[in-house]
């Protein structure tokens, strides 16, 4: 992982010693179609449209995806907003979600 990358990411996620887990900074190609999946089994909510990556909130560099066992589990994404804080939507797999 870049060294830069681990400032956007909490100290948390990037410190972890499981090595189940990855962090991938967001490719258009391997990831414009997941996320909208995920975003669609975590809220339980349709998934976003294809052309989601396009607005103008979103910047590539506050996108990553989580990997368990090499299976997509999750995102996080902080669109940009003037004039207010970032707009972060955090996205787990249902299956890799807190147990209850």
């Amino acid at each position: 992982m870049q060294d830069w990358i681990k400032y956007r990411i909490p100290k948390k996620l990037s410190d972890n010693k499981n090595k189940n887990i990855k962090i991938e900074e967001f490719n258009e190609s391997k990831h414009k179609d997941i996320i909208p999946q995920i975003y669609a089994d975590a809220f339980c909510d349709k998934a976003w449209e294809s052309d989601w990556y396009k607005i103008d909130l979103f910047n590539p560099a506050s996108c990553f995806i989580a990997k368990y066992n090499e299976e997509y589990a999750g995102f996080i994404i902080s669109f940009i907003k003037e004039n207010s804080a970032y707009i972060s939507v955090i996205a787990v797999l249902k299956k890799h979600g807190r147990k209850k």
